[in-house]
């Protein structure tokens, strides 16, 4: 090796350690340089020591020449590295809060059902709650009201009937309007499980007086009048309407047929009711309703006693209202489901197809013009909500119900 690549070499191994003793050189660039250097130093030494070693003798007879010095090159600038910026952490998403659900039997889970079966010291009277129910005092429970002005009720009072010759819309008193022998014929309902692992269920619910006719306990024809079967979500306590509140559920009509009753049309309607409660201020009335007709045949509220509906921007079906000073009677609304944001597609319902409803029902009750609205809505509740298909006439509708849920969101 000449010498002057020996010189470049021993260049080369300075210029690596003064690398590696850089502030900004990462510890593993710093070893390999470290080591490089060292091989080529030792690489340089073993050149060195065989120059001197394999030398030639001194030339005799002449003046030795003046060695030419190869000046050494000049060494790179050594280059800093750059660090490299660290990427900047997305920012922690904030999950969306969780609905609370309201109901005890969501997706009608669990469902602890019982029945009105009489009507005593001004009292409504429960089947035994089922064995094994979780929620005995707190059931979805079935009804049959049948409001007709020719109607007749009695209750049992001390051991007397007392006959109510008088319809005074007391529906309390009228919530046991069936025989025992009238169901599984003219209503029927069920839940049946939807399979799988999941607990849900089905709610089948279904009023036929075409092809079964008969008589209330009272012994009036089932077809005159408004007939309403329906079951009511007992399970929850009241909840202020100031906060926002949702019920959710997937239906679909299964049958669907009218036939005329002496000489007259017949209608019918299926049914999310909702009941409401506040004081009036200087009035009597603290009950309130808001339902919403998710199936209805037309003309079904024609024969009704008609009152102005309010002019709030909503559309309504049915309007009710006691505008006495007193207040001694309900106020309510009847909504096409329709009419609500997002469920215009509901305006023409088809058998056997299912439809989703979600109702923002807090705030369609808030933007509601009422006939004595409460006078804050934190002092305002929602007490129960029922499901049911009511009628006139002769009639056959069947429902069926699924995803049921109430939730404040």
């Amino acid at each position: 090796m000449t010498l002057a690549a020996i010189v470049q070499l021993l260049q080369t191994a300075l210029l690596l350690l003064t690398l590696a003793q850089g502030p900004n050189v990462p510890a593993s660039l710093k070893a390999q340089a470290t080591t490089v250097a060292n091989q080529a130093i030792a690489v340089a030494t073993q050149a060195l020591s065989t120059r001197t070693t394999n030398r030639p003798p001194p030339l005799t007879g002449g003046p030795i020449p003046t060695p030419t010095v190869v000046p050494p090159p000049t060494p790179s600038p050594v280059m800093t590295p750059v660090p490299v910026p660290m990427p900047t952490p997305p920012a922690p998403v904030t999950p969306a809060p969780v609905p609370k659900v309201l109901t005890k039997y969501p997706n009608f889970s669990n469902i602890c059902e019982r029945r009105v079966v009489d009507y005593i010291n001004g009292a409504n009277v429960l089947s035994p709650a089922p064995v094994g129910c979780a929620w005995p005092d707190n059931p979805f429970l079935f009804s049959v009201t049948h409001e007709t002005i020719l109607n007749t009720h009695w209750q049992l009072i001390n051991g007397t009937k007392i006959y109510d010759t008088n319809f005074v819309g007391d529906s309390a008193i009228y919530m046991h309007d069936y025989r025992d022998s009238d169901l599984g014929v003219i209503f029927r309902h069920g839940f049946t499980p939807v399979g799988g692992e999941s607990a849900a269920n089905v709610l089948g619910i279904a009023l036929d007086t075409i092809n079964f006719t008969g008589t209330n306990v009272t012994g009036r024809d089932f077809r005159n009048g408004h007939l309403f079967m329906g079951l009511n979500d007992l399970s929850f306590a009241p909840i202020a309407l100031s906060k926002n509140i949702f019920v959710n559920l997937t239906f679909r009509i299964r049958g669907n047929d009218l036939v005329s009753y002496e000489g007259a049309a017949s209608f019918h309607r299926l049914v999310l009711g909702t009941k409401l409660s506040w004081s009036e201020v200087s009035r009597a009335n603290t009950t309130h309703f808001f339902e919403f007709n998710l199936f209805k045949t037309p003309g079904f509220h024609a024969a009704q006693t008609q009152y102005p509906c309010p002019p709030d921007g909503y559309t309504y079906d049915y309007c009710f209202f006691d505008s006495s000073a007193a207040g001694l009677y309900a106020e309510g609304k009847y909504m096409p489901i329709s009419s609500v944001s997002g469920h215009q597609s509901l305006s023409n319902i088809t058998n056997d197809t299912w439809y989703t409803v979600r109702i923002p029902l807090s705030a369609l009750v808030r933007g509601s013009e009422w006939f004595a609205a409460p006078q804050t809505w934190s002092s305002a509740t929602l007490d129960g909500i029922y499901l049911g298909i009511e009628s006139r006439g002769a009639s056959r509708l069947w429902t069926e119900i699924k995803d049921y849920s109430i939730t404040e969101e």
